[in-house]
């Protein structure tokens, strides 16, 4: 769980810098419905 959390910071560090796409808003979709 640990290891995933981190890559998640990685993709959320990349994003903001710009690195990386902004997240797909179907992905966005399906995480808001699961809230």
């Amino acid at each position: 769980m640990v290891k995933y959390l981190e890559q998640v910071e990685e993709m959320n560090a990349l994003i903001k810098r710009g690195e990386l796409p902004k997240r797909d808003p179907k992905l966005e979709k399906f995480e808001l419905d699961m809230n």
